[in-house]
């Protein structure tokens, strides 16, 4: 959307992850040090010192957000703003998920059939050394599936909604970009292209009409022409399975409560604390804080209780870790006290 207002502060969530994510090659010293920077970075420039918007503004922003029967949505095309009713929204989105040619409500969570899938696949390249650990974290690093929203074709004749796939940061996207970086190549292998004309196609749904089995089979005919891969240890079999784990596990959510976020907290004595919730995770962080802070004997707080254990000679470490490896967060899902780490 334009115009968004200037965030109060940057994202320590997203900082954090993308940190961790790209430093877990490195040795134990250079990350720590790494870290320390960002951490002092985050608190000198974490607060931008000016706004894109008054206080009059500030305050309606606040009335908006306040209204829950509506959404704010972005137009399917022209950075148009949509406001709509919230009924309406999920009503509409939800006569097109209805459509059985098209959509498959499934019965049972896919995530730990595709998680296993992708596991199975990126071990089978690590022990024959296609990939490096620092791979194969990356590529099972996440566990979220892709989730929709609804865009309205302001353009066309009765606003259809349009269906949109946010698959960022998603269970697939690890594999989508790695395979994308091998076969990119192959875009230099296209001859007798014509560019004087160009043919625009109004396709209804974009997402449900392309071909996967089509596609696959003209990446690896495109393989098999060129010499442009030879160099790299994959296999058109290796690539053909990448591209299916990418393109064939289509699942989505919507209108899905989220996930709780699983957390640790170092402590100096050399333990943990471990935690799960679905608020923001930094107003989780000053419930922490105030609730060691009050120090209330009567505190059902398993971290005060753990102060007290210890007569206050330790102390915890605010800069908290997410757990995001699946297998880990599996363990630690039904942890609620202080661990051993």
């Amino acid at each position: 959307l334009l115009f968004v207002p200037i965030p109060r502060s940057i994202s320590t969530i997203t900082t954090v992850v993308n940190c961790e994510k790209s430093l877990f090659s490195t040795p134990k010293l250079i990350k720590s040090a790494a870290i320390s920077e960002m951490s002092i970075f985050i608190q000198k420039w974490g607060k931008p010192t000016k706004f894109n918007m008054n206080k009059e503004e500030t305050k309606l922003l606040k009335e908006i957000k306040s209204i829950h029967d509506i959404v704010i949505i972005q137009a399917d095309k022209g950075g148009k703003i949509v406001i709509m009713n919230k009924n309406d929204y999920f009503n509409q989105i939800e006569e097109k998920l209805n459509d059985l040619n098209v959509y498959e409500q499934v019965k049972n969570d896919p995530t730990t059939i595709i998680k296993t899938e992708i596991n199975k696949k990126v071990t089978k390249m690590l022990e024959q050394n296609k990939i490096t650990d620092h791979n194969k974290y990356d590529l099972t690093s996440i566990d979220d599936l892709p989730k929709i929203r609804g865009q309205l074709k302001l353009h066309k004749i009765d606003t259809p909604m349009r269906i949109v796939t946010c698959s960022r940061d998603t269970i697939t996207s690890p594999i989508s970009q790695f395979i994308f970086r091998i076969i990119k190549e192959l875009r230099t292998t296209l001859s007798g292209v014509v560019y004087e004309h160009l043919a625009s196609l109004d396709i209804q749904d974009l997402y449900t009409n392309i071909p996967v089995n089509k596609a696959i089979d003209i990446i690896l005919k495109r393989i098999g022409e060129s010499n442009k891969l030879d160099n790299l240890p994959f296999t058109k079999i290796d690539i053909k399975e990448l591209l299916i784990l990418a393109l064939k596990n289509n699942y989505f959510q919507f209108n899905v409560p989220s996930k709780s976020l699983i957390y640790q907290i170092p402590c100096s004595c050399k333990e943990a604390y471990v935690g799960q919730t679905k608020l923001d995770i930094d107003n989780r962080m000053k419930q922490h804080s105030k609730a060691i802070n009050d120090n209330e004997n009567n505190s059902n707080s398993e971290m005060v209780k753990h102060f007290q254990e210890k007569k206050f000679q330790c102390l915890f470490d605010t800069t908290y870790q997410l757990v995001r490896n699946f297998l880990l967060r599996a363990e630690l899902i039904k942890i609620t006290s202080i661990e051993r780490a």
